[in-house]
């Protein structure tokens, strides 16, 4: 359909970087509307998730938060790989708000309902990640250790070197101030992967 095709490329526009990210906002509306417009409320609510990544992307936390709430209000129901998505961007958007309390609440649960509901290993492995980002910020170093390089073993499953890169670059960060040999030599290898 028309809706799931403006979905594609809105998620195709986050997925290419900032120069994009406008774009993907206008694109994940267009799919949202046409969604409704059908009754789909599912599906708006998936395309209303993108926008709220695309918002968050370029650090419109508010604007961000009020789509991916919204997008959640229709997705928990019959929770799937969606709403593990969406979850997880509203926990991201809570952990660079500063808003830790719900920040450790969102990741836990969607780290929770991704394994229950067995989602693939890439996206299980940045569910780690998330989880990993905030326990660092909460300096809960050693538990942040295990959740980046569970992230990292999970992106190395998944052939997802993006997410491999990632997961070790905030590992680095993390042994940064534990172990600084360490540190760089994690850096050097999430730098051949990004």
């Amino acid at each position: 359909s028309a809706g799931a095709l403006w979905e594609r490329a809105a998620q195709a526009a986050v997925t290419s970087g900032s120069g994009s990210l406008a774009v993907a906002g206008e694109y994940a509306g267009r799919a949202r509307d046409y969604h409704l417009r059908r009754g789909e409320t599912r599906a708006a609510a998936r395309a209303q998730a993108i926008a709220g990544e695309a918002l968050r992307k370029v650090g419109r936390l508010a604007e961000a938060r009020d789509q991916l709430v919204a997008a959640m209000d229709a997705l928990r129901e019959d929770p799937d790989a969606d709403s593990v998505e969406a979850l997880e961007q509203l926990a991201v958007v809570e952990i660079y708000s500063g808003r830790l309390p719900d920040a450790d609440r969102l990741s836990t649960e969607a780290l929770a309902l991704g394994q229950a509901i067995d989602v693939r290993p890439g996206q299980l492995g940045g569910l780690f990640l998330t989880r990993g980002i905030y326990l660092g910020i909460a300096e809960k170093r050693a538990e942040a250790v295990a959740y980046l390089e569970e992230s990292a073993r999970l992106a190395t499953r998944a052939g997802d070197s993006s997410l491999l890169g990632r997961a070790l670059l905030n590992l680095a960060d993390i042994q940064g101030s534990i172990d600084p040999v360490a540190a760089g030599q994690t850096a050097r290898t999430a730098m051949g992967h990004l």
